[in-house]
């Protein structure tokens, strides 16, 4: 996957990014956090325009958490 970041100084690319480990915690009321330590090839610069068609909101009362011992389980 390719990583991007836009803000008002710069916009980098970051090209074949993996994900190494990655935390995700919750709680009644809150957003969602995500914490990922991510690594990719150097950064490069360009021109980056996001769009989105619509913004929804993770919330805790969003998350469900399923275990099982094999996929089909799921």
């Amino acid at each position: 996957m390719t990583i991007a970041v836009a803000d008002d100084v710069q916009d980098k690319s970051f090209p074949l990014a993996m994900v190494n480990s990655m935390t995700i915690s919750s709680a009644l009321g809150e957003f969602v956090k995500v914490s990922a330590e991510i690594r990719s090839k150097a950064p490069t610069d360009g021109a980056l325009t996001p769009s989105y068609a619509t913004d929804y909101p993770l919330l805790g009362k969003h998350v469900k958490f399923k275990l099982a011992t094999n996929k089909a389980g799921l």
